[in-house]
C-alpha cells in the first residue's frame, strides 16, 4: 500500500490492525527494519513531515517491488510449509 500510494495514503485506508499485521509481517518475512517504517504509519496520516520521513525511510529499505519478491521467495524457500499450495 506504502509502495503504490504513499505513506498518507496506507494510513488513511488501513486499520490499526492491519498496519499491526503489516509490521510483524515484515519481521517474519525478514525486513525488520521495515516494523518500525510501518509501525509509524498513523503518524504521517495528519503530519506532512512525517510522511515525508516514512515515505524516505520506506524507500531506503524497499527501493522498488523486488526487494519485496526477494523476501517472499526466500521465506518460501525457507519455510514451504507455511505456505498453502496453489488450487
Amino acid at each position: 500500500m506504502i509502495m503504490s500510494g504513499g505513506p498518507n495514503h496506507a494510513a488513511d485506508i488501513c486499520s490499526p490492525e492491519e498496519i499491526a499485521a503489516a509490521a510483524a509481517a515484515s519481521v517474519y518475512y525478514g525486513l525488520a527494519g521495515l516494523e518500525d517504517v510501518t509501525r509509524r504509519l498513523p503518524d504521517a496520516a495528519d503530519d506532512d513531515e512525517a510522511e515525508l520521513d516514512v515515505d524516505e525511510a520506506y524507500h531506503r529499505l524497499v527501493p522498488n517491488d523486488d526487494a519485496l519478491n526477494c523476501a517472499f521467495q526466500r521465506k518460501f524457500v525457507e519455510s514451504p510449509s507455511d505456505f498453502e499450495p496453489l488450487t
